[in-house]
């Protein structure tokens, strides 16, 4: 999981609008693939796909109710060839990008990534001021849902008397 950007305010270049981003951390070679986009305002709170279902859905809403004072970042999926002799070619990003979170425009504000064997999910958020919401999240939904031997291993040890001394 990662948090783009930051709450300060933001900063125009000659290149454009402000821009926030990750770099998925999968696969190796030549080609390197990427979350992000520009800064944007929103001013109405973003909604989950209709789809939305368990433990993205439960997270998309926790999310949603951010303060819309806070910046938000248009995501899309891009790639880059990490090879200087080739940079003619357009390379195709790896994985899959889906919505978590879209402005009234359509337009992705928080995601998750998946790659391209559904093995690996790299959730792609908005700054929070606090991890609270997503710590709380992971514990209580994520783990269960995606992770359902983590979380009888953590309710049984939970459950043992400590040791006496």
């Amino acid at each position: 999981m990662t948090l783009i950007g930051d709450d300060s305010p933001p900063v125009y270049r000659a290149q454009g609008s402000p821009w926030a981003g990750v770099t998925i951390p999968y696969g190796s070679g030549q080609i390197s693939t990427s979350v992000g986009g520009e800064w944007m305002k929103l001013s109405s709170p973003p909604e989950p796909p209709s789809d939305l279902r368990g433990a993205d859905r439960n997270l998309a809403m926790r999310i949603a109710t951010r303060s819309l004072d806070l910046p938000w970042w248009s995501l899309g999926l891009s790639a880059q060839l990490l090879v200087r002799e080739q940079f003619m070619v357009h390379p195709k990003p790896s994985g899959h990008l889906s919505p978590l979170l879209k402005s009234r425009a359509g337009e992705v504000v928080a995601a998750v990534w998946s790659s391209p064997d559904q093995r690996v999910r790299h959730y792609v958020l908005p700054f929070l001021p606090s991890y609270v919401p997503v710590l709380e999240w992971l514990a209580d939904f994520a783990i269960p849902e995606f992770v359902p031997s983590a979380a009888r291993r953590r309710r049984s040890s939970l459950s043992l008397d400590p040791p006496s001394r």
